[in-house]
Formats: structure tokens, C-alpha cells, sequence
């Protein structure tokens, strides 16, 4: 699969470089010192596999979540997942 024929939910091609990997890494490994769990809501199909190559290499592959689905499915799942009831910062977007 070439890079230009994977696109972002707004249509944009997608590129994800080794130097975006790192930061995620490192970015994943300071999110875990103060989470036990985290939901990554993806909004393409490639991005949960680009997140999950990103959880294994910063060792946090088992309590890290990629969801890929509609927003409101995924939200949801998020929330249980995470047992939360709600969170006015996540809203599902307007269509």
C-alpha cells in the first residue's frame, strides 16, 4: 500500500514518519506514569495500525486500546472501557 492511497477521515493523505513514531513513543511513555489504561480513538483504519505499532515499541501494548469506528460508537467505548459516565471535552463531531 503506497502512502497516498491511505486517507484521513477530512480526505488528506496520510504520512507518518519515524520521527512522528518517536515523539509517540515518548509521548505514550509519559501518558502510562500517570494512566493504568488509554483509549485511542482512531479515525482511520491505518492510524490503529500505525498506534499499534507505537504501543509495542514503547511497551505499553496491553493498556493501550485503538477504537475505529462512527464517533458516537466509539466514544462509547471508550467510556466503558475507562468507566467513565461522560466528558464534556470529547464530543462526537457534527455532521
Amino acid at each position: 500500500m503506497d502512502h497516498r492511497d491511505v486517507l484521513a477521515a477530512d480526505g488528506e493523505p496520510v504520512v507518518y514518519s519515524p520521527e512522528v513514531a518517536e515523539k509517540a513513543v515518548l509521548f505514550q511513555q509519559k501518558l502510562l506514569r500517570s494512566a493504568n489504561k488509554i483509549a485511542v480513538l482512531c479515525n482511520f483504519e491505518f492510524m490503529v495500525q500505525n498506534i499499534k505499532h507505537v504501543t509495542l515499541e514503547s511497551g505499553i501494548h496491553d493498556k493501550s486500546h485503538q477504537l475505529f469506528d462512527k464517533d458516537r460508537v466509539m466514544i462509547q467505548e471508550a467510556y466503558e472501557l475507562l468507566g467513565i459516565n461522560g466528558n464534556d471535552l470529547i464530543k462526537e463531531k457534527k455532521q
